[in-house]
């Protein structure tokens, strides 16, 4: 997520942004698989209002689908890396590790 921030120019046109990033980072961290799907869900949605979209947002949509597919399986799932940077900000980069090989699933 920190790598994310330092590239997205809209984070980083703030430094309230920045340090609300690293701020609720820092609280994930120290709670880990226990706030990641509610925590993704709130930065998305603070993000969104404030027309923030770019490397923060989608690595928090791949996050918050991780955290949920966790959930609902009761237990682990595939980690997702980071987030490659691709020309729509609106892409998901959840994948479908049942699909084998078959492309990526979207998230919703």
């Amino acid at each position: 997520m920190r790598s994310a921030s330092a590239r997205d120019r809209g984070i980083q046109s703030d430094p309230r942004w920045s340090a609300y990033v690293e701020q609720r980072v820092q609280y994930v961290q120290a709670t880990p698989h226990q706030h990641n799907e509610s925590v993704a869900a709130e930065m998305i949605g603070t993000l969104n209002s404030a027309r923030l979209q770019g490397p923060v947002t989608n690595q928090l949509r791949a996050i918050y689908n991780e955290a949920s597919a966790r959930r609902v399986s009761g237990g682990e799932v595939a980690r997702i890396g980071p987030v490659q940077a691709t020309a729509s900000t609106r892409t998901s980069a959840y994948t479908n590790t049942e699909a084998k090989g078959k492309g990526a699933a979207r998230g919703k």
